[in-house]
């Protein structure tokens, strides 16, 4: 998986919570901010952002993980700052793990 793929999964998935949620998705592109761009996206909503990024793309994001936030800067990140990480974690896990747990559903 190819960070373009992660990016498109992860704009998916921002758009179809807003979509279940009742509410308007602004556009996104890399630079957007969903913590601060994308209307009630806050961190009630991360985890299940977060699990259903995982089911598209196989990659595990550990539980105290936050891809939407950074604790040590107190950021919000942008969704290619959000792929960035997702890319590190996936070259840390091995491949059977990924697949299995993403096939396991």
């Amino acid at each position: 998986m190819d960070a373009a793929a992660v990016r498109n999964s992860l704009c998916e998935v921002i758009s179809d919570i807003q979509t279940f949620s009742g509410l308007e998705c602004p556009s996104l592109n890399g630079g957007t901010k969903p913590a601060r761009d994308v209307k009630d996206f806050s961190s009630e909503v991360w985890p299940v952002a977060i699990a259903m990024l995982e089911e598209k793309t196989g990659v595990i994001v550990p539980d105290d993980d936050n891809l939407f936030y950074d604790a040590k800067s107190k950021a919000v990140l942008t969704i290619d700052q959000c792929v960035e990480r997702v890319m590190i974690l996936a070259a840390e896990q091995p491949k059977d793990k990924k697949q299995e747990e993403a096939t396991d559903e």
